[in-house]
């Protein structure tokens, strides 16, 4: 009789992990579906979404942006979608999933050239989707990156209190990534650091806090690729 307890109890017992267990995997699953739908594009340069899943990426962008999002397309034939979504990755820390990061697909492919020095045809345009005032804050930064003019500039973000200082700076070589690696206090610096084929550039990301320990990291970066 207690046997039979223990193996009923025991038959419960696993009854139940295993509603828990499913139940833990269907989440899993559906979360990981959501993000698939999302970053289609990252696996897979040429893959194409649904009108279905297209409408359900721009439900769930929407609830992230709110009502007030706008949308705009930077139409460049210099650098490929993904290289300017790569050089935008810091600033879109400010904002997080406020800032929508995506493309759009052209009227007709390009032939462009990659960071790598490779041929590559483009099939689609640089798209963001945020809010008004965010547009705003980025738009100088975005249209600089796609300039064909090398000007180096300074940006000022302020949001929700914190004022950020973007510094886009170019170089006439390719960013020594071995050399850079060794500067003290590198990682701890808030900074996205892109090669452009055509013209090399570096994007730094400074929170006002730390600007003195992050300037100093980016004026060392600065002089290691003036020799």
């Amino acid at each position: 009789m207690v046997f039979i307890h223990k193996l009923q109890f025991l038959l419960l017992n696993l009854l139940i992990a295993g509603t828990i267990c499913a139940s833990g995997l269907a989440i899993h699953a559906q979360e990981t579906n959501v993000k698939e739908i999302i970053s289609v594009d990252k696996s897979n340069s040429k893959s194409e979404l649904s009108e279905k899943e297209k409408k359900r990426r721009n439900d769930i962008i929407f609830k992230r942006i709110g009502p007030n999002m706008v949308t705009k397309t930077y139409k460049t034939d210099l650098h490929p979608h993904f290289v300017l979504r790569k050089a935008l990755r810091s600033v879109q820390q400010i904002f997080g999933r406020r800032l929508y990061l995506g493309r759009i697909k052209r009227e007709k492919p390009v032939k462009m050239i990659n960071s790598n020095g490779d041929e590559y045809i483009e099939n689609f345009y640089f798209q963001v989707k945020c809010e008004k005032k965010t547009l705003d804050l980025i738009d100088g930064i975005i249209t600089t990156l796609i300039s064909e003019k090398r000007i180096n500039k300074k940006f000022i973000i302020i949001e929700q209190g914190h004022e950020f200082i973007v510094h886009i700076h170019y170089f006439n070589k390719k960013i020594d990534f071995k050399k850079i690696s060794l500067i003290p206090d590198r990682r701890k610096s808030n900074m996205g650091l892109i090669n452009f084929f055509s013209k090399n550039a570096m994007l730094i990301l400074l929170d006002k806090k730390n600007h003195r320990g992050n300037k100093k990291v980016f004026d060392e970066i600065i002089e290691i690729h003036k020799n």
